[in-house]
């Protein structure tokens, strides 16, 4: 009878805690655009150590959502597109692709152009030693991507391609190795050079991907620009991270311990390192784009390896 007491006690100060704790952090995160949250939570079901030691960053403000503008391309206003952007001559097919946008096909390289402003340029033809290329070092890599990319920005201006309202970082965010080939082992074949986009300096989180990819050689295989055409839409506020987005995030972190069970991996300690606004871009064609919170989170497991990665919780009205 002692042992059912002390833990139903147990769970009494466990959620009087909680709840001091969430009312805690939102009083010391809401009044302020910047601050720093330091606390500690062990959740006994999950048997996990969470430290939310995080900067709340340009929040709370308002934010407008973004409303998608459609275009209705032609077939000659792609056909143009495909010549004097891409350098694409002989043109060998256009087809509708989707019903979102079209194909353009000349042989070597195929373009996908969205209503929605999405706009995707790749090699189809197989090359000798694609397999085992040689690959430039990452900084010649990135002079290569940022020169096409800058080439490219000047080129699809002129045709009102690039949104007018979002704003592009031209040099290179990041370089990774960003695909592999072999059989008992894996090598790089490609290099991803990848870029940044932002509105009103909140960045855009999830499809949208802006990149120029490098194969053997340093030659382009292909470019990604999945902005959208957009326009201001309902302003909404964006408090800071309230105990309810806590809660969501909890139960997310909770989600990832289990994935990472089932490959025999123990997550023991999470470090929640910030938040910030972001716009989440959907990979369908949706006619909005809201903005989230965005969470950098730090795992780590009981080998001591670590790994850091971001979750994203929605608004909550």
């Amino acid at each position: 009878m002692r042992k059912y007491l002390a833990f139903v006690v147990i769970l009494v100060l466990s959620a009087i805690f909680m709840s001091l704790f969430f009312s805690y952090l939102y009083n010391v995160v809401s009044g302020s655009s910047v601050a720093n949250v330091r606390a500690a939570i062990f959740d006994e079901e999950s048997g996990l150590t969470i430290f939310l030691n995080y900067s709340v960053l340009d929040l709370p403000r308002d934010i407008p959502v973004l409303e998608v503008v459609f275009r209705n391309y032609s077939v000659d206003d792609v056909i143009n597109i495909a010549r004097d952007v891409f350098d694409m001559g002989n043109i060998v097919s256009v087809k509708p692709f989707l019903d979102e946008g079209f194909i353009v096909n000349n042989g070597t390289h195929s373009l996908v152009i969205l209503f929605d402003g999405s706009i995707s340029y790749y090699s189809i033809k197989h090359e000798v030693g694609e397999y085992y290329p040689n690959l430039p070092e990452f900084s010649e890599a990135k002079e290569i991507a940022n020169k096409f990319f800058k080439e490219f920005l000047e080129k699809a201006n002129e045709y009102g391609l690039v949104p007018q309202l979002i704003e592009l970082g031209i040099e290179a965010s990041s370089v990774d190795y960003c695909e592999w080939y072999g059989i008992y082992s894996l090598r790089p074949i490609k290099i991803c050079v990848n870029y940044r986009a932002t509105y009103m300096g909140i960045e855009f989180y999830g499809n949208l991907d802006l990149r120029v990819e490098i194969g053997n050689n340093g030659k382009i295989h292909s470019l990604t620009a999945l902005w959208r055409y957009f326009k201001p839409g309902e302003v909404i506020h964006v408090p800071a991270p309230t105990d309810e987005t806590l809660e969501i995030l909890l139960k997310r972190i909770k989600l990832i311990k289990e994935i990472h069970s089932r490959n025999n991996e123990t997550l023991e300690k999470v470090v929640v390192k910030s938040v910030k606004p972001a716009y989440l871009v959907s990979s369908v064609m949706g006619k909005e784009i809201k903005p989230i919170y965005l969470f950098k989170i730090l795992l780590i497991f009981k080998n001591g390896e670590t790994k850091e990665i971001t979750i994203e919780v929605p608004i909550q009205k």
